[in-house]
């Protein structure tokens, strides 16, 4: 049992997988309100991202993949690719 968000081709290939994915919305505000409410407490402000704002910098930033775990559209992607691979 493995909860991890690692991609597809690091897992050997007799691995059994379930893959379960949310929409990029979804994950975005969670991540956004993880990060306000994890470091708001060390005075995190809107100052302190991209553009002067927490949500449009943190926005940017997922869109760009430069937050922990990079890009999620193409971590979703990857294991898209291996859907009708044997399990």
């Amino acid at each position: 049992w493995n909860q991890d968000h690692m991609d597809i081709d690091k897992l050997p290939s007799t691995s059994k997988v379930i893959f379960v994915y949310r929409d990029a919305e979804s994950v975005f505000r969670s991540y956004y309100h993880h990060i306000m409410t994890k470091y708001g407490f060390y005075q995190v402000t809107d100052e302190d991202f991209p553009n002067g704002s927490s949500w449009d910098g943190l926005f940017d930033m997922f869109m760009h993949g430069e937050l922990d775990y990079g890009c999620y559209m193409r971590h979703t992607a990857s294991w898209w690719k291996a859907r009708d691979r044997p399990n």
